[in-house]
């Protein structure tokens, strides 16, 4: 596939969406709970895709088995990375949790190596993976926790984002997994588990946080989800149709600029050297594991 200059520029706009959602993030937990602004923008895109599944002629599957693998990517892939990565930035920085998530690439080689067939470990791939390694053990080194007054408990904050990219990873693989189903409908099916999900477990506690948010932090949640998620999952897929799963994962080189960047210019956010360095390394490590083998 060759790519035209309109995927060119939707590539632009979804990177700047999912680049500046680790702003939207920072300033959505200042008020409000973590599992409140997920859930929020988990209902919100679920609200909006399905209408969409439906004025497309499409149908969201009902009795069907493949409900088990959007349940399972609704947990694994949206409500549990949702949640890690927002509460993880009630301490955490934007832009390191941007330069974080730059990992998520090199996961998916480690995980696609046992999960999936044909994609095994190359020499290119493991270096690209320790490059990205030794990355983060930059990021989240001692001189970076002492820099933020953290400690253990910023550390903690730090792998749940981690945890979150193994997360989107994990998502991945189990999307290449999935029988044949327009994306539109999957990312609708997985919405709606998603916060069906959310919803049982917090919907106690949603509307308590919510009658103590500041406008800025609503407006936040709310952008989340009709902005990042649910506009950003369609031009995602529309990229996808048009230039293809490689063009568009370019964004990972992308995202995590805008979001350090987004931090320190938006957010005030320190300009730190050991941020800066460990943002190089990492996407060396992605650069050097999509080389061929």
């Amino acid at each position: 596939m060759t790519a035209r200059r309109s995927d060119w520029i939707l590539l632009a706009c979804l990177s700047l969406i999912w680049g500046t959602s680790f702003q939207f993030n920072k300033v959505s937990v200042a008020s409000l709970a973590p599992e409140a602004v997920v859930t929020i923008r988990l209902v919100i895109a679920a609200v909006i895709l399905v209408p969409l599944v439906y004025l497309r002629g499409l149908r969201l599957p009902l009795v069907d088995a493949r409900w088990f693998s959007f349940v399972a990517m609704a947990a694994l892939g949206n409500a549990l990375p949702f949640y890690l990565i927002t509460w993880g930035q009630e301490r955490v920085d934007s832009g390191v949790a941007g330069i974080l998530m730059a990992t998520m690439p090199l996961t998916t080689i480690v995980l696609a190596h046992f999960l999936v067939v044909g994609e095994r470990m190359t020499r290119s791939k493991a270096a690209g993976f320790s490059l990205g390694f030794a990355g983060v053990c930059l990021l989240i080194g001692p001189e970076f926790l002492l820099r933020l007054g953290g400690g253990a408990s910023l550390l903690t904050r730090q792998l749940a984002i981690g945890a979150g990219a193994i997360g989107y990873a994990i998502n991945t693989i189990l999307a290449r997994r999935l029988p044949q189903t327009p994306p539109l409908v999957t990312s609708a099916c997985t919405m709606v588990a998603s916060s069906v999900l959310m919803l049982l477990l917090t919907a106690p506690t949603v509307g308590q946080s919510l009658a103590g948010a500041t406008a800025s932090s609503t407006f936040a949640a709310v952008w989340q989800g009709v902005v990042s998620t649910a506009l950003a999952m369609l031009i995602y897929y529309r990229i996808i149709v048009s230039a293809g799963a490689s063009f568009v994962s370019m964004m990972n080189y992308f995202i995590p600029v805008v979001a350090f960047l987004g931090g320190v210019l938006a957010l005030g956010e320190p300009l730190s050297v050991s941020a800066v360095a460990a943002l190089v390394i990492i996407l060396s490590g992605v650069l050097v594991a999509r080389r061929p083998a």
